[in-house]
This record gives structure tokens, sequence and C-alpha cells, in this order.
């Protein structure tokens, strides 16, 4: 499967702040504009993974998006 440029760029971007993604938010334009306005706390909930357990999954034959629930949280 060839990857759109968007699609490259974000897992590169993943691949860099995968550890940080907090750190990621704080270099990020709308990020600095939540800290700016005392919103950090939003950027801390927005960091946070593995904290709902479930997974979106595409369905490969129709492309329709699905949630499965996942018991290793």
């Amino acid at each position: 499967m060839q990857l759109t440029d968007s699609a490259y760029s974000s897992m590169i971007h993943y691949q860099y702040f995968k550890n940080d993604i907090r750190g990621m938010f704080n270099i990020t334009k709308n990020g600095k504009i939540l800290v700016g306005i005392d919103h950090f706390h939003d950027l801390d909930f927005c960091s946070n993974i593995d904290t709902v357990p479930v997974l979106g999954r595409l369905n490969k034959e129709d492309s329709s998006v699905y949630i499965q629930k996942i018991d290793w949280i």
C-alpha cells in the first residue's frame, strides 16, 4: 500500500514524538495557544494513551471504520 504524503508525514511525526506526545503539543501553534490561555490541562488529557479499552479498525472490504473492544488495558 502506498502512503499519501500526509499519511507519511503523520507517520514520521509519530515516530519522532511517540514517547513525548505532550512535547509535540508544546511546539505546535495551537498547542502554544492552549497553553497561553491556561488550557494546558487539555493537552495533558489529550497526551494520555491507552486509557479507553477500544481500538479503531478499518474494514478493508468496504473502507468502513468500526470500534473493537480490547482486553489488554
